[in-house]
């Protein structure tokens, strides 16, 4: 069942908590999703700060192909954090309350599809009402899966052509 929440996007990221993935430039050429070592997963919104709308789903399964109405989505492997719920949220506000933690069961190892569309509208400004789209979705996964992609916004373009600061 899916969730909406309105997140506040702060220096064009929100966190997905209660999960850890491997830092790799597999994840950074996506565009949308990025790693702060050692493993805090991070989605790059186009707005530097402002309200963004989200879609949050757990699932069971695998979920049937992407709608194509999604400009960028990405998917990839991660690993729950023990004992932290699952959540999608701003960087400076906490998790919303009436959502339940997105973790499926109790797998380990969880795969992560996040799809975006309107990060173009308002690239890199400050906004007062939502103008992008956020479906996080999360199922149990299985070893060995890799990052699979595609986009088609200028921002995700942008976002891949600017290397993270490691540190």
């Amino acid at each position: 069942m899916q969730h909406r929440i309105t997140a506040s996007a702060m220096n064009s990221v929100l966190v997905i908590e209660g999960v850890a993935a491997s830092p790799s430039s597999d994840l950074h050429d996506t565009g949308l999703i990025m790693v702060i070592p050692p493993e805090s997963v991070r989605i790059v919104t186009g707005v530097f700060m402002g309200p963004v709308t989200v879609d949050v789903e757990p699932l069971d399964t695998r979920p049937t192909e992407d709608d194509i109405r999604w400009e960028d989505v990405a998917e990839f492997p991660a690993r729950r954090v023990s004992g932290a719920p699952v959540t999608v949220h701003g960087e400076m506000e906490l998790p919303a309350e009436d959502v339940p933690d997105l973790a499926p069961g109790d797998s380990e190892l969880v795969r992560i599809r996040v799809s975006a569309t309107g990060r173009d509208a308002n690239f890199d400004l400050a906004v007062s009402e939502p103008t992008e789209q956020y479906l996080v979705q999360i199922w149990p996964a299985d070893e060995g899966e890799k990052v699979s992609w595609r986009s088609s916004s200028r921002t995700a373009a942008s976002r891949r052509a600017s290397k993270p600061v490691v540190g």
